[in-house]
């Protein structure tokens, strides 16, 4: 593992420490590997929405959104199943369960794909352990990207807009692994 760049919000409330459980892993993959994943991606679907493009391989494809687009709620289960693994190179997801964060490859329930055009990103979310499995696991591609950390209690708490200052932004340089 990896020490990773971090800079930390004025009112952060754990001190100058990544939260627990974060691990950063640089050049996780090659720049040749990188080129494959791009490749399968590329060669697949993608579905465009909001402010980014998407693909889903294995598990449910569902947006969890205010905006009421269908393709992003599916109705029937047959429009919800993403890609199949299969078309995953076969040395990622092995890879990725030998860093030991998970037990098995059956821990893994989904594998998403998503683009970040321009500078748009993820909008503040909080990700459902339950629906998603106590780990996530994120590979990034091709450009840098900064990932946000705030505790939950202070996302539900804050007025859009308002910077509180209780944050972690850490970042993810291409072709690195963060748990």
């Amino acid at each position: 593992w990896s020490a990773p760049s971090v800079s930390y919000g004025l009112n952060f409330q754990h001190g100058h420490q990544i939260p627990k459980g974060v691990r950063y892993q640089r050049e996780f993959v090659t720049p040749a590997e990188e080129a494959k994943l791009v490749g399968v991606m590329d060669a697949g679907p993608w579905l465009g929405h909001l402010k980014s493009r998407a693909q889903q391989f294995f598990g449910l494809v569902y947006y969890q959104t205010t905006h009421d687009l269908p393709s992003l709620q599916p109705s029937s289960e047959n429009g919800q199943r993403g890609r199949p693994l299969s078309e995953l190179p076969p040395w990622l997801l092995p890879r990725v369960v030998d860093t030991g964060v998970f037990s098995e490859l059956r821990e893994i329930n989904q594998v998403a794909a998503n683009e970040y055009l321009e500078r748009y990103g993820i909008g503040a979310h909080v990700e459902d352990p339950i629906s998603f499995g106590a780990n996530l696991a994120t590979l990034s591609l091709l450009s840098p990207v900064e990932v946000t950390l705030t505790p939950v209690e202070q996302l539900h708490g804050s007025k859009a807009g308002v910077d509180h200052g209780n944050w972690v932004k850490i970042l993810l340089e291409p072709r690195s692994l963060f748990i």
